[in-house]
């Protein structure tokens, strides 16, 4: 009766709410989309200097104190202290020298004739 159309309803409004709150995210991400859509795209050296700044340089518009700590709470994703150069280029250095295949082995030898003479200023590598 009575009680399972309140509870029913009851059902039905929060639902409401839910798709009320679905509705008003996707319209927020509408006007986002359509405001990314507007502006100019970005070129390569924009991008790589994002990149290199994210990973070497603190958060943009983070405003810092005389000796360099963020005057403000840190955004989501970064932390202290921020990666610098000193810090990562050895770390880049090595990594990269760990891909590099390795140097082949090899001997100079100086050359010799046919009756096993070296020859002077001739170097045979092997």
């Amino acid at each position: 009766g009575k009680a399972e159309k309140r509870a029913r309803l009851r059902e039905l409004r929060s639902i409401a709410a839910e798709l009320e709150e679905l509705a008003h995210k996707a319209s927020v991400q509408v006007e986002r989309s359509r405001a990314s859509r507007s502006k100019r795209p970005a070129d390569l050296e924009s991008l790589v200097e994002c990149a290199g700044r994210l990973r070497t340089l603190p958060p943009i518009d983070l405003p810092l104190t005389p000796a360099g700590w963020p005057g403000t709470a840190m955004p989501a994703g970064f932390s202290l202290p921020f990666p610098t150069l000193q810090t990562e280029m050895p770390r880049a250095l090595l990594q990269a020298a760990a891909m590099r295949a390795p140097p082949p082995s090899l001997e100079v030898i100086p050359c010799r004739d046919s009756t096993g003479a070296p020859l002077p200023n001739l170097w045979e590598v092997q």
